[in-house]
């Protein structure tokens, strides 16, 4: 007795119809300004390059006072942990970032929202009607995943289109 199981999903004469060469033509790729989400914006560069799509570059700004002292939202030139400055300079970084990584005439668009991540992530993919999430995981194990959870674990269990995640060695 075979013990496999094959699943073949409907389809209709218009999904038949779509051309597989714009499969994905809206990427989201959420960066938290650590290497491996810079090393996720690279697979959905590539992705953006194959199939002429607009990438999405979201940064989800935390709100708690321990997140906002992080160096990359420079706290000491905007007087401490405050939410405002830290998107202000979400949005520059983003801005560079893409110069440096979506070269070539990617379309890409710079996004930022204040709070959860995974729930930012989510509520901007409906947004924008993203046919793909490519994003990293950061692989935490063990109690430091059971603590801080993983936000790639929920985005890829919530998410209502294919989620791409790419794990720094």
């Amino acid at each position: 007795m075979n013990s496999y199981s094959y699943c073949v999903p409907p389809t209709t004469d218009e999904e038949e119809a779509r051309d597989m060469s714009h499969l994905f033509l809206r990427i989201l790729s959420p960066v938290d300004f650590h290497e491996n989400s810079l090393a996720a914006l690279e697979y959905a560069a590539q992705f953006a390059r194959q199939y002429d799509a607009t990438v999405y570059l979201l940064h989800v700004v935390p709100t708690d006072e321990l997140h906002l002292h992080r160096e990359v939202y420079r706290p000491e030139e905007g007087g401490g942990a405050d939410v405002q400055w830290a998107e202000k300079v979400s949005k520059e970084k983003l801005q560079e970032i893409a110069q440096e990584h979506l070269k070539g005439g990617i379309r890409h668009e710079i996004l930022t929202r204040v709070g959860h991540a995974a729930k930012s992530i989510l509520e901007v993919a409906e947004e924008v009607g993203a046919e793909l999430i490519v994003m990293a995981t950061h692989g935490r194990s063990g109690i430091s995943h059971f603590f801080l959870g993983s936000v790639a674990e929920q985005i890829v269990r919530e998410a209502s289109c294919p989620v791409l995640t790419i794990r720094q060695k």
